[in-house]
């Protein structure tokens, strides 16, 4: 399993990946300390998920995962932050596409398992709450099915 590593932090993108790895112990992990770096990577390479930072200096997690999700939306993006569960939501991410830091194996192999029941991914621009509730109304999310267990398989 190929995975794209994102944080600026390099201790904190090397704890990661060990958390990571403890989880997909067979996983091939390319890291980068910015979103820049991750892009251009996403584009010369095939990558089975992705791990983002939220923010980071020179391209922030969002953009990079909006670019990704244009350029392969079958590429699964979990984010992962220390903002709190309210700012997550006023940046438009989806709560239950974020890992709160510190990442352990534990919460990664959780989110993981979530996977397969994750509405499709994007990022929200905020709307006042009757228009939110409009557009819940009118959607119906596709599900994948079995992601996390195939790879097990």
């Amino acid at each position: 399993m190929k995975i794209l590593l994102a944080d600026d932090m390099d201790i904190v993108r090397e704890g990661i990946a060990c958390e990571i790895k403890k989880v997909i112990p067979d996983a091939e992990i390319d890291d980068f300390s910015d979103g820049k770096y991750a892009w251009e990577a996403v584009q010369e390479k095939t990558y089975d998920l992705v791990f983002t930072d939220i923010s980071m200096r020179v391209m922030h997690g969002p953009e990079l995962a909006e670019r990704i999700h244009s350029y392969a939306p079958e590429i699964p993006i979990l984010f992962m932050t220390g903002e709190s569960p309210l700012r997550i939501q006023e940046m438009g991410i989806q709560n239950e596409r974020c890992i709160l830091k510190p990442v352990t194996a534990v919460k990664i192999r959780e989110k993981l398992n979530e996977l397969d029941s994750l509405a499709p991914f994007q990022i929200r621009k905020p709307v006042c709450e009757t228009e939110q509730q409009a557009e819940q109304e009118k959607t119906q999310p596709v599900r994948k099915k079995g992601w996390f267990a195939r790879l097990f398989r």
